[in-house]
């Protein structure tokens, strides 16, 4: 298991389960199969099972995220019949209905794993949230209309400062460093 930046769980291993409760954040995990001992990540709004797998859990405010790099989780809620995850599958769930079964790059949505986060033709307000998660601050937008730009690139997690100058230097952005906290973006 690989916890990313802002992560808390709970883990709890017995003789016939092996569940993690994802409390907040996102977390990546490798899973070796034990048809035995199920291995369970439960989520705010999802319950995802694996017998042997790669895949990463990420809790936000209103969603559940799972997506699969290896193998096959099946993912549900409630009563609700499971959806079945192939490799770069990702379903979103929330407290009342899913976004539905998306194919994306599991490379790219797992990227922070390797120390990187990577964008396509992302809006910047995405970006910039990913980014804060990494910095030591907050990061604010001003400009409403800026959040909507798009931003493609690829950036290190451990010079969230330095992604920051990158993206004034190729939009048309401006930074203000208020205090070491605090970065307005106009």
């Amino acid at each position: 298991m690989t916890l990313s930046s802002q992560t808390a769980i709970n883990v709890a291993y017995n003789e016939h389960l092996r569940q993690v409760r994802l409390l907040r954040g996102e977390a990546y995990f490798e899973v070796q199969p034990n048809p035995d001992h199920p291995f369970i990540v439960e989520g705010n709004y999802s319950r995802t099972k694996v017998v042997g797998t790669r895949f990463i859990v990420r809790e936000d405010n209103n969603f559940d995220t799972v997506t699969v790099n290896q193998g096959i989780v099946e993912v549900g809620r409630n009563n609700i019949k499971p959806y079945v995850l192939r490799v770069n599958d990702q379903l979103s769930i929330g407290e009342a209905n899913s976004n539905g079964l998306r194919h994306v790059s599991a490379a790219t949505e797992g990227a922070w794993t390797k120390g990187h986060l990577v964008f396509e033709n992302a809006c910047l307000d995405v970006v910039i949230n990913e980014i804060e998660r990494y910095s030591k601050g907050v990061i604010v937008i001003k400009n409403s209309r800026l959040k909507s730009v798009k931003v493609s690139g690829r950036f290190d997690i451990s010079t969230p400062n330095k992604a920051l100058e990158a993206l004034e230097q190729t939009l048309p952005i401006k930074l203000y460093r208020l205090t070491p906290w605090l970065t307005v973006i106009a």
